[in-house]
């Protein structure tokens, strides 16, 4: 039992029950009587909720694997049985061979065949197998070899159960690539998926793919990325000490693959395997289609690279972990005198929770009492408000290396202090040398001038580099010790931090070599500054095709000491101003050149890579004395188009983190310099950029940093904040572009030569008609353009109004967030807001909500927002603005204490009747609405609402933004029942695996109707017409392709341009008033996909067998809106949507695919 819950157990039975005392002495009397028992039936209840909404995976079994060995089984009994028949009989020993021989060749074998394959199944497999899985199960990192630094790994469970569930069903299965950048966790995701996998009865197969190197042919390359012949392979070797010789293994091989289907196939570092072939693209492609013919199970690490295009796997990309969890990873470490608020602090500001590294760092510093000085505490305090995400990452990096020096860490190597100094020295003048060829590999003879001439770095950044190694490596030290190269290379990989590869090392993590880097980066850019802007040869060999790996060096270099900005006394020789414009200015060109400072052959989009530079640049930007914020965000936005493509969603990631970086570079300026603020942020051209936005993800991710930008935001945006509401959004008149008045060529002039022919008139004639229809068109969509711009700004106002309330200030007065959003709630009950405004400003109030404020601050912010919120759930009638501020509402009713006990009466001791007492309102006519005719979806809120405030666990059952919890699988958190410590109710790690099973019901049939109703892509008047028709006051209030047969949506239809558009209502029944179906085309009008992953679990939680289900009495698989739907008809509609998501055909859906022979 955690402490929360003991220390209420125990206050429980030693003070009465918390809030006010009911009046009179009986009533008092029973009050007290009666609370332990409402005590133990609420917490009973609470951890009843909680843990029926689990849902594990199951073991890997199959059916139809069990009729070999029962077979054998059956035939080994009789065997035995009828032995024991003759010797009972008293037959003499020949007839008994006799006997025994006739009755078994009477089935065709004979005893010696019997007792060879019942020894085989039941002993010698059995024995193999068993020793691989308990090999996966206790040392998994032997198996994959992430690093010694790596430890435990926490927070991956939910996207290993994802993809363990997908991966059993053989029937349905593909491959799966998890997509993620440096450092950000994959090999420790492939350790945890592998403890998992083995726990639950299968195999494991690690393969290392960044060995397959050196291929000569194409026939070659093929063989050497063949992911079944490579598991095959590397399982013998693993099992080779426990058979008796290959073939033995190749048995149990063939058994385990294709008789049991136990085998998984887990590959690491794709964007590493043939990286120097010239058809790498079509042979990854390739291997990975073979896979998903063969029904290989596979699952693929890599990071962001163009090859992954067309492959026919699973995407996913890698999310960040939950806070809690890396808490309580860090915490795990740590004794009787830490603070763990500071810790707390520690994983916010420095995001560890983004690197497992920086995870692993940060506890064993804690283990050895190092942490504490660092987040300042022990004896050397520091002000922790003076401090950003990369100077805190920088001191762990720094503090575990003087650990590593010092022998605190890995002290059974028998190292001396003098040698792991020099190997530390010699490893980060090799990661220089490494960051030249953008490779995590480098050899022995970098730093030298006998390697390669391709390899051979510059002369001058070599000659810079010895000189500093030189330094640091002082002769009288080198007279105690002798060590080069090759022995620091040796070393390093005792240590944890390489690998040796005899000519050369690899460093295991791309962040710790980035780091070491770092360190002897000041020679390099000292010397690159005297070549002026242009930089020395050095950098501008390595940004020809830069790595995340030399952004960060840059970065973490800027956080060091060495790195003073000099721009006020010597501004051409300030290291921190040139690597920020070398970094600029590599951005600049990879997006309008589409190149780096020459021609480039690059696995990877340039344009992720150049909104990583940026970032980069604006980070250390924001330790510079003059610094330049707001002029790169200018040059962001002027070369934002060319990322701007309707199909480019794997760019939103990489956009997203920009935009926080802009987020959390301007609150850094703005709280060292409040005075300058307006000059050196730039709210207001990052509100610019949200309206030229086509991504609903990115623009909610920049209306959320504005929305913390505090006064600052609102200065910058107070001109901007209006919303002009007595007017249209969309253009009443335009104008025409085509002809003014008559039919299309009706003004055609007769040819004057009158030897033409009329088949050539006509043909002029049609052309001058088609090329009148593509103006019209062109004019169309420009029209079409401008209106979806003015619309972003509106929902943009909308969504920022109750923010800035949140984050700022200022006192409720004129000129202040307070009267913009007052506007705006009075604007919405003169009903002079449309629809999708309404829901637009109900998500600003959620979000806000979100936010929970420290004791020390005042709560009239908190109630002003809370009572504006109810006042406009009892105003409005649209479902999704009303099931919105119900979930903003539930976030403000929680305690900011979660330990503290829900009251037996008073305020807070109904959650049923609070939830119920937020939703009263009346129609038009005055008269109060029943609950009973609230719409389901509303109502099935309401019920996860009560369950939110029972359990004090908002992100088990609620969630921020629809379309970015649909999109991610999310990151536990530590514990179900622990509480939630940090600032945010629900954390950006929330996806939808960590709902309960009815949240994520509701949640999968919010987004199809809001597809439905919105994501069509044609005008506003169109989309307002939708919205009416769906937001009705009589029954049917849902359209009956979700209350009843889902065939009219029809989600396999081709995208548009292949075949013609329906439009919205083709497919409804006559008597539909919602005119709605079929579901839109796949293609660039609708915006929001459902990943496959997501699909494949709506689908799963209509299952018949749900054992653990059963288990906490849930019983019923459909919703309560969907009781008229047949369960095989949702379950053939997620199949579509699952096989919509993998760009499938409508006849490779319903089909099982054949299994194939080998």
């Amino acid at each position: 039992m955690n402490a929360v819950n003991q220390q209420t157990l125990e206050s429980t039975f030693t003070a009465g029950p918390p809030g006010p005392a009911p009046a009179g002495r009986l009533r008092r009397f029973a009050s007290r009587v009666s609370w332990p028992v409402v005590t133990i039936w609420r917490a009973g209840r609470s951890r009843w909720l909680l843990a029926r909404g689990i849902r594990t995976p199951r073991r890997w079994s199959r059916p139809r694997s069990w009729t070999w060995p029962v077979l054998v089984g059956a035939l080994s009994i009789l065997y035995l049985m009828w032995i024991v028949h003759l010797f009972w009989a008293g037959a003499p020993l020949r007839s008994f061979f006799d006997e025994e021989e006739t009755a078994l060749g009477a089935i065709g074998t004979s005893s010696t065949a019997v007792f060879i394959v019942a020894w085989f199944v039941f002993w010698r497999f059995g024995r193999v197998r068993r020793y691989y899985l308990r090999k996966a199960r206790r040392h998994p990192s032997n198996l994959v070899k992430p690093g010694s630094i790596i430890g435990r790994v926490v927070g991956r469970d939910p996207l290993c159960d994802a993809l363990m569930t997908d991966l059993r069903d053989r029937d349905r299965r593909r491959p799966h690539v998890i997509v993620g950048t440096i450092g950000v966790g994959k090999t420790a995701l492939l350790v945890r998926l592998t403890e998992r996998l083995a726990r639950k009865g299968a195999a494991p197969v690690v393969l290392q793919l960044r060995d397959i190197q050196d291929v000569e042919d194409m026939t070659d390359a093929r063989q050497k990325l063949n992911f079944a012949e490579l598991a095959r392979q590397r399982f013998l070797e693993e099992v080779s000490d426990k058979t008796l010789s290959p073939s033995e293994g190749e048995k149990i091989w063939q058994r385990l693959r294709y008789q049991q289907d136990r085998v998984v196939v887990l590959a690491d570092g794709l964007e590493e395997a043939l990286r120097k072939h010239p058809d790498r693209d079509n042979l990854i492609r390739q291997a990975i289609t073979e896979a998903d013919e063969a029904m290989v199970p596979l699952v693929v690490t890599s990071r962001p690279n163009d090859s992954l295009e067309a492959v026919p796997a699973a995407l996913t990309a890698l999310e960040p972990l939950s806070e809690e969890a890396a808490l309580s990873y860090v915490s795990s470490g740590s004794n009787w005198r830490s603070d763990k608020q500071r810790l707390d602090w520690v994983v916010e500001a420095a995001n560890v929770a983004g690197s497992p590294l920086y995870l692993e760092i940060a506890r064993e510093l804690e283990t050895l009492g190092r942490l504490a000085p660092i987040i300042g505490g022990g004896d050397d305090p520091s002000d922790t408000r003076d401090q950003d995400e990369w100077a805190l990452r920088y001191d762990l990096l720094e503090a575990w290396t003087e650990a590593l020096i010092d022998g605190a860490l890995f002290p059974e190597q028998p190292i001396s202090h003098l040698g792991r100094r020099m190997t530390v020295e010699y490893l980060s003048a090799l990661a220089c040398a490494a960051l030249w060829e953008s490779s995590a590999e480098v050899s022995y003879n970098a730093l030298t001038e006998q390697c390669d001439a391709d390899s051979r770095m510059d002369r001058e950044a070599l000659a810079a580099i010895t000189k500093r190694l030189h330094n640091r490596v002082k002769p009288e030290l080198l007279e105690k010790i002798r060590i080069g190269a090759r022995t620091a290379g040796s070393w390093g990989s005792r240590l944890g931090l390489v690998d040796d590869r005899g000519q050369g090392i690899r460093f295991r993590h791309s962040v710790m070599q980035a780091y070491l880097a770092s360190r002897y980066m000041a020679p390099l850019l000292e010397q690159s500054t005297k070549n002026g802007p242009e930089g020395s040869n050095y950098f501008i060999k390595a940004l020809k095709r830069p790595g995340r790996e030399l952004s960060t060096a840059l970065v973490l270099h800027s956080r060091s000491l060495e790195c003073i900005c000099s721009c006020r006394t010597a501004p051409q020789l300030c290291t921190t101003h040139h690597s920020r414009e070398l970094l600029r200015r590599a951005a600049e060109n990879a997006l309008t050149r589409g190149d780096v400072w020459g021609d480039s052959d690059e696995e990877q989009d340039l344009r992720i890579k150049a909104l990583e530079m940026y970032s980069a640049a604006l980070d250390i930007d924001s330790f510079d004395d003059q610094p330049q914020h707001r002029n790169i965000v200018k040059k962001i936005q002027d070369e934002w188009p060319n990322v701007q493509e309707y199909n480019e969603r794997k760019l939103d990631c990489a956009k997203t983190g920009l935009v926080k970086r802009i987020g959390a570079t301007a609150r850094l300026l703005a709280g060292r310099n409040p005075d300058a603020t307006e000059k050196e942020t730039a709210y207001d051209l990052l509100f610019d950029l949200a309206c030229d936005e086509r991504s609903h993800a990115v623009r909610f991710a920049i209306a959320r940093e504005i929305g913390a930008g505090s006064d600052t935001a609102f200065y910058a945006l107070k001109e901007k904040l209006t919303l002009p509401l007595s007017g249209d959004a969309c253009p009443e008149n335009a104008s025409r572009t085509g002809h003014e008045s008559g039919a299309p060529g009706d003004r055609e002039e007769r040819p004057s030569d009158s030897t033409k022919s009329e088949r050539l008139r006509r043909k002029l004639r049609d052309e001058r008609i088609r090329e009148e229809r593509r103006e019209e068109r062109d004019h169309e969509d420009r029209e079409q353009e401008d209106e979806e711009k003015q619309r972003r700004q509106h929902i943009m106002r909308a969504w920022l109004s109750p923010m800035l309330v949140d984050s700022c200030t200022l006192a409720h007065h004129q000129d202040t967030p307070y009267s913009v959003l007052c506007r705006l709630t009075q604007a919405m009950e003169e009903k002079r807001l449309d629809r999708g405004l309404e829901v637009a400003l109900a998500q600003g109030f959620k979000q806000a909500a979100n936010h929970r404020h420290p004791p020390s601050r005042p709560n009239d912010t908190r109630d002003f927002l809370s009572e504006k919120a109810w006042e406009m759930l009892g105003k409005t009638h649209f479902w999704f603005t009303r099931l919105t501020l119900l979930h903003a509402l539930t976030l403000w009713a929680l305690p900011d204490n979660i330990a503290q006990r829900q009251p037996l009466h008073g305020h807070g001791s109904n959650p049923r009747a609070q939830v119920r007492h937020w939703l009263h309102r009346h129609d038009d006519d005055g008269r109060r609405v029943r609950p009973r005719n609230e719409h389901p979806l509303v109502r099935a809120a309401a019920r996860m609402s009560r369950q939110a405030l029972e359990t004090r666990h908002p992100d088990r059952f609620l969630w921020i933004d629809e379309a970015g919890v649909a999109s991610q699988i999310g990151s536990e958190t530590s514990s179900l029942h622990e509480p939630r410590a940090h600032n945010l109710w629900i954390p950006p790690s929330t996806g939808w695996s960590t709902l309960d099973p009815a949240a994520q019901q509701l949640l999968a049939d919010v987004l199809i109707l809001a597809v439905l109703a919105e994501e069509r892509g044609d005008h506003q008047d169109e989309l307002q017409r939708r919205l009416a028709r769906v937001d009705r006051k009589a029954p049917p209030l849902l359209p009956p392709c979700l209350t009843e047969s889902r065939e009219s949506l029809d989600p396999m239809r081709t995208p548009i341009g292949e075949a013609p558009q329906s439009p919205p209502g083709s497919k409804c029944a006559d008597d539909c008033p919602f005119m709605l179906c079929p579901y839109p085309p796949k293609g660039p009008e609708c915006r929001m996909e459902l990943n496959e992953l997501f699909c494949i679990n709506q689908r799963g939680l209509l299952n018949f067998v749900q054992l653990h289900a059963w288990l906490y009495l849930r019983f019923r698989r459909r919703a309560a809106w969907q009781r008229k739907a047949a369960v095989p008809d949702l379950r053939r509609f997620w199949d579509q949507m699952g096989g919509r998501a993998r760009d499938r055909t409508r006849d490779e859906v319903p089909a099982n695919r054949v299994r194939s022979s080998h």
